[in-house]
């Protein structure tokens, strides 16, 4: 399966991996933020999927992705999603290439709230 992760993950279909392989991070935004922004190691360059799921309060648009380090961006995914209030949500494959930037990397995902003034939900990052 290893060998296959980046091209399925490429072809746009949307797949998931068991939780002991991915790294899942809570996020609280309000309507006036337009960003979510999290930390990953810089050592941790190559390809990610970043799934995006909203599990209370408004519903959550997605807009796009980006992995940058150092002010340089590295990669960058753009497509509208949508994260109600199930288990529904967004996936961006992103790649850092073989970046050697010291410190950490940000990964960075556009939001929209079009109604309501506050979502929480997560986002799960698997290194593929």
């Amino acid at each position: 399966m290893k060998s296959h992760q980046v091209r399925l993950a490429n072809t746009g279909n949307a797949f998931r991996f068991p939780d002991c392989c991915s790294t899942e991070q809570s996020f609280t935004v309000t309507a006036d933020q337009n960003a979510i922004e999290f930390s990953l190691p810089a050592a941790a360059n190559g390809a990610y999927q970043v799934f995006v799921t909203g599990n209370s309060g408004a519903d959550l648009e997605t807009l796009s992705a980006s992995i940058s380090a150092d002010g340089l961006t590295f990669d960058t995914s753009v497509h509208k999603g949508f994260s109600g209030s199930f288990d529904q949500g967004t996936t961006y494959t992103l790649n850092a290439g073989k970046q050697t930037a010291e410190g950490e990397m940000t990964l960075t995902i556009e939001v929209n709230i079009p109604e309501g003034d506050k979502a929480s939900g997560k986002v799960i990052i698997r290194k593929l």
